[in-house]
């Protein structure tokens, strides 16, 4: 018992607090076993796992892994731990707290702990619930306790097993004493693998890499996703079809690191997306199971989906005359339609800042015309979106002030999310911009390098740093086409992926895209900082897409198709 003592110093569980705990525990379920054993159908669950060195640290020397059990009320559980190399074990713990992880089991309802020796492969621990779901903790010492199996046999109560407090977590699957074992899934099993790497997106702030992976269910089924991550912890969040990559926005997360995440909600039916999410690097798997009892699931709502395709492409015919202003609701931004027509996209070899990717030049034509938002799209405008709770806030405003000045700190995926809301709020179709329906519109019919001909001034626009910051939408005259600083004050997201230039893209208005993890975004226009060069028509900047903002040098405005 010398070696147990010294670990229960380390966690700082003197034998007089450990005893406190436990005489607490026992106190506050008293009641729970006042009555009658009751009958419990007895089943058994098995789990296994490998603690390794670069297993996650509990404390000092010590490694460990998780599991999840839920039982009923007064339900005994009988848990044998099986060493399959003969090394040696450290403690085995039960917790009912939030999370399994040293925190937690400070903080949880901790029970017994067994010590495993090489010579003894097996232990088994007995105890009581009160109802809810546990985390079950082996832990291995400093180069781990190598491959393992855990039995857990659920009987009913024992009067000799020690009493374990109810745990803070209501079990995932709703269990009575007088109830079998809950039926089983009826829906398909999903398993989907990834690997976070170093070039793995990383969610900012923070170092926390993701892999989005997206599922498609049916209207009122109940969804388990559990996550199976190599010794490392993990968080799953689950959102709308676009809503991957960004802290903000999910409709379900875990609310803390651990090592074996699992969560599951009713679908309102359509496709959602997971985001697998760890700060260690590693291959995981993701078992998604379809159809499960789980009356505590969450019930999402249906989440919003950006329209697919583009303004111009998805536009069959129009009516509207170029030049129309549009409006679909006060707090929706003004379009103005753009004619039908051809234009050459990118610069000319010979233009002055031209870089690589501007090229090769070539015709892009729209068949109907589409409609661009007059001006970028405002903090007010997109304060809208948040009253609607459908778009996050956006607080950092850099001082600046916001009203009619353009919205900025969003992300590519923030603004899927403003698409989605606008056009479900509208009934109309918008999109972010294409590449080539953005250039043809900040173009307006020139072919010069700014839409002001072959200069650009800071009368013309909010460039060179002049004010220090953005300014509010339409203070500086528009081009031919009715649209306000499409050169400087910021620069706009479009929805098109980089490449290394315009080789095989489409010629149609259609946008260049590509699988997200391998998306290098663009931003169009340039901003109030930029020099002139950088504010061309054909400029192009990159950014990582995902839930990377532009900072305070990014924007955008939408199109519309129209109808």
């Amino acid at each position: 018992m010398r070696r147990q003592a010294s670990v229960l110093g380390d966690l700082d569980l003197s034998p007089r607090l450990a005893a406190a705990a436990v005489l607490a525990a026992m106190t506050c379920v008293s009641s729970a076993f006042a009555q009658a054993p009751p009958t419990v159908e007895p089943r058994t669950e098995t789990f296994t796992g490998d603690i390794k060195a670069d297993s996650p640290k509990l404390a000092g020397r010590l490694h460990y892994a998780c599991h999840e059990v839920d039982a009923a009320p007064g339900e005994t559980l009988t848990i044998q731990m099986q060493s399959h190399t003969g090394d040696e074990f450290a403690f085995f713990y039960v917790i009912g707290g939030e999370t399994c992880d040293f925190a937690g089991l400070r903080r949880g309802s901790r029970i017994g702990s067994v010590e495993m020796s090489k010579t003894a492969k097996n232990a088994t621990l007995s105890v009581t619930a009160a109802g809810g779901r546990y985390w079950l903790m082996p832990v291995g010492w400093k180069n781990g306790a190598g491959p393992y199996t855990i039995t857990v046999q659920h009987a009913a109560s024992d009067p000799k097993a020690k009493r374990l407090a109810a745990s803070v977590r209501a079990a995932t699957v709703a269990q009575t004493a007088t109830a079998a074992t809950a039926p089983a899934a009826t829906g398909k099993l999903e398993t989907l693998a990834g690997e976070l790497k170093a070039d793995t997106p990383v969610l900012t702030p923070g170092s926390a890499h993701y892999i989005c992976h997206q599922i498609d269910t049916e209207a009122g089924e109940t969804v388990s996703v559990s996550m199976q991550p190599k010794g490392y912890a993990s968080l799953i969040y689950v959102f709308g079809e676009q809503g991957c990559g960004s802290w903000e926005g999910a409709l379900l997360t875990m609310p803390a690191l651990v090592a074996a995440p699992k969560l599951s909600f009713k679908s309102a039916g359509g496709p959602y997306t997971v985001m697998a999410v760890s700060t260690a690097l590693g291959p995981y798997g993701l078992q998604v199971q379809h159809g499960v009892n789980d009356p505590q699931a969450k019930t999402l709502v249906k989440p919003l989906s950006a329209p697919k395709g583009t303004a111009s492409t998805v536009t069959a015919s129009a009516t509207a005359k170029a030049g129309q202003v549009i409006q679909d609701c006060p707090s929706c931004p003004k379009m103005v339609v753009v004619p039908a027509g051809s234009f050459m996209m990118g610069s000319a070899s010979t233009e002055e800042g031209r870089s690589g990717d501007e090229g090769p030049r070539h015709a892009v034509t729209f068949a109907h015309p589409f409609a661009v938002g007059a001006y970028e799209v405002t903090f007010e405008e997109w304060d809208a979106c948040v009253a609607d709770k459908q778009c996050p806030a956006v607080t950092k405003d850099e001082g600046w002030g916001r009203g009619k000045r353009p919205v900025i700190n969003v992300s590519k995926t923030d603004i899927l999310r403003y698409v989605a809301w606008l056009s479900a709020k509208t009934g109309h179709k918008y999109f972010m911009p294409s590449e080539s329906e953005w250039e043809y519109a900040a173009r307006a019919g020139t072919d010069t390098p700014w839409s002001t001909g072959d200069a650009l001034i800071g009368d013309d626009a909010n460039i060179l740093n002049n004010f220090g910051r953005s300014v509010p939408v339409g203070s500086f005259p528009p081009n031919a086409f009715g649209l306000y600083d499409t050169n400087g004050n910021v620069q706009e997201w479009v929805q098109d992926c980089s490449d290394v230039g315009y080789f095989g893209v489409p010629t149609d208005g259609a946008a260049a895209t590509a699988p997200a993890d391998k998306c290098t975004s663009v931003v169009r226009g340039g901003h109030w900082n930029s020099s002139p060069l950088k504010a061309r028509s054909a400029f192009r900047q990159r950014l990582q897409t995902g839930n990377v903002s532009g900072g305070n040098a990014a924007g955008f405005r939408v199109t519309r198709a129209l109808d």
